[in-house]
């Protein structure tokens, strides 16, 4: 669906603007059936400066 793709796109979004001493874990709801998806934990990329 849409809204999976969109929280696929925001995961990797996430996890590209992070520090790599950090990690993003994504989580989609929505108000009527609360969780739809889970992304595991996923180290940052982005590179200190």
């Amino acid at each position: 669906t849409g809204a999976f793709l969109l929280g696929s796109v925001m995961q990797h979004f996430f996890a590209r603007y992070v520090s790599i001493n950090s990690f993003t874990e994504t989580v989609l709801r929505t108000l009527e059936r609360n969780e739809v998806a889970r992304w595991p934990a996923q180290l940052g990329k982005r590179q200190t400066l």
